[in-house]
């Protein structure tokens, strides 16, 4: 009982600092928090590979964007 509490407190620690790394994509020792709870949790829902040095998929266009929605024509 006590291990799965503890993987579900990594589980929304690594969550939350996904989160903040959205707004904060230059933030390298949140970064490096955020691996590190990644490594612990054996790779829950809120881990997602990230091998760079900032949080850059933040610089993709985001659904509502024109750029991301984009087919190959010209409306």
């Amino acid at each position: 009982m006590a291990d799965s509490c503890v993987n579900l407190a990594r589980s929304f620690a690594a969550w939350e600092v996904r989160l903040y790394l959205d707004t904060h994509p230059e933030d390298a020792s949140a970064l490096a928090l955020y691996r590190r709870l990644c490594a612990q949790e054996c790779g829950g829902y809120a881990c997602v590979p990230h091998e760079r040095d900032r949080w850059s998929w933040i610089d993709d266009p985001w659904p509502w964007e024109r750029e991301a929605n984009q087919t190959g024509k010209e409306a």
